[in-house]
């Protein structure tokens, strides 16, 4: 039975490829953001393929092991890299993206005033 294992585990590989493929082409091909795609769960994948190439190079060091989980961890990596990129550069509206980073670190004038503002007419409770 082991003999059958070590013959048949090479097949993971293409049942993989196979698997991600049709996921691949849609995002390549893709029209408008992936709505429907979760990037969270994909960056779960993301760390645990991740782990799991960790494991097989300083842990068990089989080489099929080590093949087959850097496979599919690299058909993980391009399926994030794209959901990434469609969502949130390839199909961004123009100046979008620079209003998030600017919202993201402080830097929009209007939200400074209006946190200010908010202080103000709402101060925090000190202890006397």
């Amino acid at each position: 039975m082991a003999e059958l294992m070590k013959a048949l585990y090479p097949l993971v590989v293409v049942i993989s490829i196979i698997g991600y493929l049709p996921q691949i082409q849609k995002l390549m091909f893709a029209t408008r953001r992936a709505q429907n795609v979760s990037l969270s769960s994909w960056a779960l994948w993301l760390v645990s393929g991740t782990l799991s190439l960790g494991y097989g190079v300083y842990v068990l060091e089989d080489l099929m092991f080590i093949l087959t989980s850097a496979l599919g961890a690299l058909f993980i990596y391009i399926t994030f890299g794209l959901i990434v990129y469609n969502n949130y550069i390839r199909f961004e509206e123009p100046g979008h993206l620079r209003a998030k980073f600017r919202l993201l670190f402080g830097l929009d004038k209007r939200i400074k005033t209006s946190v200010t503002h908010a202080r103000q007419v709402l101060p925090l409770k000190t202890k006397a």
